[in-house]
């Protein structure tokens, strides 16, 4: 009899931790589930760890890739072999909450016109923060326009689904998941669960050096992409310019500003016109976008206060006047600090 999930975990040298991601797999208060742990053709312990595992636990198995195809391959090929009626992800050095498979399954037993759902997450190790992600379908599109919308290890979706089109992981893509949920969000409406219901590694390189450069240009392409299916063909520049919204960095001018409130306008015209996503939705999302610029541009001083207040995209009702006693408090928070430090040279000098 086939299992109810089939969970797909990848590992590639994940010895120091891939035990503890087993136990927390193996504590669900859900149990009916296989997991299917897809040794990437690793050199250290890691396909032992797995074995040893799946030796006291049938519900584990194990399948070695035969070379190192990265985590959309190995991914690829726990699909293969899965059985369930629901497929879930799980990475080889997250932890799990215990009812993380209870939730979300009954979450989308009650919304039977969602495809999949992901969590919001915890990080630690490099990184402590919880990190959440729309939990509205409509917004979750608009988001997508920016970037990714899911937590990768937290998602759990209908197979069923995915096979009709057929959804695959590309193995060439890099962000593999920002990439794959570019395309499942065009075919099937999804959300997230506003619970944190998975904790998140956060590794002290993952943000750094050439390979974050890397993910940053393709994730870049991958919004491009979907701009274009809104009828909006971006250069360079203005993908670029895009990116910087998305990951709310600002050049701290008024002129970056201004080139970021017209290209959301922009977008948003798109939006509307081609109906990928309400525009309310979209308004929300991007009202939380500009929000974040102008905190990252707070030097400019209280002209960025009168800036933010201006703008469309400036958020509606109580939260924006909590948006704008936080501007103008950072704003103080940074006139402050310079005296301050001159106050304490002088000091020194005396």
């Amino acid at each position: 009899m086939n299992p109810a999930l089939s969970v797909l975990l990848p590992v590639f040298n994940n010895a120091q931790y891939l035990g503890a991601a087993l136990d927390s797999v193996c504590a669900q208060t859900f149990r009916d589930w296989e997991l299917l742990i897809v040794d990437d053709h690793s050199s250290d312990a890691s396909r032992n760890i797995a074995e040893e595992f799946a030796q006291r636990d049938a519900r584990l198995k194990v399948i070695g890739n035969t070379r190192t195809k990265g985590v959309a391959g190995a991914l690829n090929t726990g699909l293969d072999a899965a059985r369930g009626d629901f497929i879930a992800r799980m990475d080889a050095d997250d932890l799990c909450r215990p009812t993380r498979f209870a939730e979300q399954l009954a979450f989308l037993e009650k919304h039977p016109e969602l495809c999949m759902c992901g969590t919001a997450v915890q990080t630690f190790g490099a990184e402590k923060r919880a990190r959440h992600y729309p939990t509205d379908a409509e917004k979750l599109r608009a988001f997508t326009l920016f970037n990714c919308p899911f937590a990768h290890p937290t998602v759990l979706w209908r197979r069923a689904w995915f096979e009709r089109e057929p959804l695959r992981y590309d193995e060439a893509a890099y962000p593999e998941d920002y990439e794959f949920w570019s395309r499942v969000v065009t075919h099937f409406p999804a959300a997230n669960l506003a619970r944190v219901l998975l904790r998140y590694r956060v590794h002290a390189t993952s943000s750094t050096g050439a390979g974050w450069q890397r993910m940053d240009a393709q994730s870049a392409r991958i919004s491009g992409a979907l701009l274009a299916r809104l009828g909006l063909t971006a250069s360079d520049d203005e993908l670029q310019l895009h990116r910087h919204i998305a990951q709310g960095r600002s050049d701290c001018t008024r002129e970056f500003l201004a080139r970021a409130e017209a290209w959301l306008a922009r977008v948003a015209t798109a939006n509307a016109a081609s109906h990928w996503s309400t525009p309310d939705a979209f308004h929300a999302v991007a009202c939380d976008l500009w929000f974040a610029l102008c905190m990252h541009s707070t030097q400019l001083g209280g002209a960025v206060v009168r800036t933010y207040a201006a703008s469309p995209f400036a958020a509606r009702d109580r939260t924006r006047a909590a948006h704008l006693a936080l501007l103008a408090l950072s704003v103080v928070k940074n006139l402050i600090r310079p005296a301050a430090a001159r106050a304490g040279a002088a000091s020194c000098a005396c």
